[in-house]
């Protein structure tokens, strides 16, 4: 996805990046229909 930042505690990608990439490079796209789709973050499965 293009993350380029410090690791925030074991996760290589904070959730914070993930949701916003989603949104730029699939969910904002102009004339979407709808869709469902899975996340899974890494605050969920952090030890």
């Amino acid at each position: 996805m293009g993350y380029k930042r410090p690791m925030f505690s074991w996760s290589a990608v904070p959730d914070q990046y993930t949701l916003q990439a989603f949104q730029r490079l699939e969910n904002g796209k102009k004339n979407r229909k709808p869709f469902l789709t899975t996340a899974i973050l890494a605050t969920s499965h952090s030890p």
